[in-house]
């Protein structure tokens, strides 16, 4: 009988202490977040380029609990559609915002806009092809520790094809890019 009692009180302070690590979980204002992640990109069906695995980072900053500004990188190694098939290495470059809706809590959903630029870089052609973008999304924030989040983050971005010399169109045209997010939030100091 002492043993189970031994072995319920344990796993009870066990069940507890894994309760309170997410419940002292904020954003906090004043800090620095960093960020990995990796996903998938998926690109306008008029852009004749493969979906592929997107690799990226962001550095953020927290003015207020609520409120933060993040600039994020990404690249994707794919190839286009077309006959013959053409290594494609692409590069994006975005500056936003970002608002939570309950910092306080260990699940914190937020949503994010903002803008920047998408560069196109075919292996055997003489030029890139850059692009500016503006996107919107959202995403989730896990809290395991007041340091460390996991996230998963959803982007629809709309690509203004500026140069379309690279795409067989004649005019310049808003291509529709989606993205799908992972990444663990490491966030460094703050109040």
């Amino acid at each position: 009988m002492l043993k189970t009692i031994t072995k319920l009180t344990v796993g009870m302070t066990l069940l507890g202490l894994a309760m309170a690590g997410p419940a002292f979980a904020e954003n906090r204002a004043g800090a620095t977040t960093l960020t990995p992640m990796l996903g998938y990109q998926v690109f306008d069906g008029d852009l004749d380029i493969d979906g592929a695995a997107a690799f990226g980072f962001a550095l953020g900053y927290n003015f207020t609990p609520n409120w933060s500004i993040e600039v994020d990188g990404r690249f994707m190694s794919t190839e286009t559609d077309g006959d013959p098939a053409q290594d494609l290495d692409v590069f994006a470059v975005s500056v936003g915002g970002l608002y939570h809706f309950q910092p306080y809590l260990a699940l914190t959903p937020y949503l994010k806009a903002g803008v920047g630029g998408i560069i196109y870089d075919p292996d055997e052609a003489p030029s890139n092809d850059e692009d500016p973008e503006i996107y919107w999304g959202g995403g989730i924030k896990y809290s395991l520790s007041d340091t460390i989040a996991l996230r998963g983050d959803l982007r629809h971005s709309l690509d203004f094809r500026v140069d379309s010399g690279t795409n067989d169109h004649d005019e310049d045209t808003i291509r529709n890019n989606f993205s799908a997010m992972l990444g663990v939030t490491f966030q460094l100091g703050g109040r």
